[in-house]
């Protein structure tokens, strides 16, 4: 690597916006175990919510992050952490 190469500076509100968006897609998996009558389908799309999920919290942990920024996204990824295990203790009856 050219040591004179300088990275340029990362734009906050797009990693902002990455992360929420990868929340969302997360909550799409969820809708769609909760709509899908075939169970391997259920299953497959609570595991796409799982590993969003344990992406964005990995990545977050490594950016420099304002408080407030963090505080929302580990709130969302809270929230949705509580739902991802209502599906993987009973996910039939969703």
């Amino acid at each position: 690597m050219d040591p004179t190469f300088v990275s340029p500076p990362e734009d906050t509100s797009a990693v902002l916006e990455f992360f929420h968006r990868d929340i969302d897609m997360a909550y799409t998996f969820l809708d769609t175990a909760r709509i899908t009558a075939n169970p391997d389908h259920r299953l497959q799309a609570v595991g796409g919510a799982r590993k969003a999920h344990g992406m964005v919290t990995v990545l977050i942990s490594h950016r420099d992050l304002s408080v407030a920024d963090e505080q929302q996204l580990l709130s969302r990824l809270d929230d949705l952490n509580e739902k991802i295990k209502v599906f993987e203790q009973k996910p039939e009856q969703n």
